[in-house]
């Protein structure tokens, strides 16, 4: 028969509260000392824990992993639904678009990691959140860019618009779908080459 596991948040509660249990009946019953009830609650609550939540120490750095990966992820995906909503705010162009549909392969990009190749999240999630950070600071530019009179008048706003939503853009766009495509047919993530391929194209926008 299969023992019953329990995830820890509901596992250490619950031999929390044995131990405190067996702590008051060894004092206030059995006329224990507190010291000699203490250590008696101490090895009921570890031998408790480990009934109620069994994993090996593998499967205990396993699960912390793929929950800081999570967490890491979460964070990344709240900055990309930031990004996502200033973008919804640019002036009709094809700017907005691009950026809203890279948003959309971020989020689908880590979901599907997530869902089958849990031990690379994290290296995913801090790759995206390297790009999503770059994207950031380029949109932030951009938006001051063609808030400025003078930028606009110059001819500035319109180069960098064409800049961005010819080159910059859908090279993000292509490593994330490159990166998809990987990991539907099998092979490994190429995080750390495709990102250095993109490093020139995503600043090149804003020189």
């Amino acid at each position: 028969m299969k023992a019953v596991r329990f995830p820890p948040q509901i596992a250490w509660p619950l031999a929390l509260g044995g131990a405190f249990a067996v702590l008051a009946f060894c004092y206030a019953v059995l006329s224990f000392t507190w010291w000699i009830s203490g250590g008696i609650a101490i090895l009921v609550f570890v031998a408790l824990y480990l009934i109620l939540d069994p994993r090996s120490e593998k499967e205990v750095s396993s699960d912390a992993y793929i929950e800081g990966a999570r967490d890491h992820a979460r964070k990344t995906l709240a900055q990309v639904r930031v990004i996502a909503q200033q973008a919804q705010s640019l002036p009709p162009g094809p700017v907005g678009p691009q950026i809203v549909e890279v948003c959309n392969r971020v989020q689908f990009l880590l979901q599907e990691v997530q869902d089958k190749r849990p031990n690379e999240l994290l290296s995913a999630a801090q790759a995206v959140e390297y790009r999503v950070g770059k994207l950031s600071e380029t949109l932030n530019a951009y938006r001051d860019i063609i808030r400025d009179p003078y930028q606009v008048t110059q001819g500035r706003a319109a180069e960098v618009t064409q800049r961005l939503a010819g080159k910059t853009l859908p090279a993000l766009n292509q490593w994330l779908n490159n990166n998809i495509d990987r990991l539907h047919a099998g092979d490994m993530l190429q995080l750390e080459v495709n990102m250095s391929q993109l490093e020139a194209s995503q600043y090149e926008a804003l020189k």
